[in-house]
């Protein structure tokens, strides 16, 4: 399986256990559909190095519709 292959594979499962867990899409961003509010949250980085990892990871999630935040810290 190609990465981009294995990469849809993955998004598509996680929408699904996203859409099990109660979060809806809504104008292209994941909700709860109990509440309204929508999914997000930051990913604190200590190391800039770790970019390389989690700003891909922070783009996948906003193809499911989650706002994920990366923000270095000191």
């Amino acid at each position: 399986m190609d990465f981009a292959l294995a990469t849809t594979f993955i998004l598509r499962k996680a929408a699904q256990l996203l859409d099990a867990a109660g979060c809806i899409v809504k104008n292209g961003r994941r909700m709860s559909k109990a509440t309204g509010q929508p999914l997000g949250f930051e990913i604190l980085l200590d190391d800039p190095r770790m970019e390389r990892v989690t700003l891909p990871f922070a783009q996948n999630l906003k193809r499911l519709g989650v706002d994920a935040q990366v923000r270095r810290v000191d």
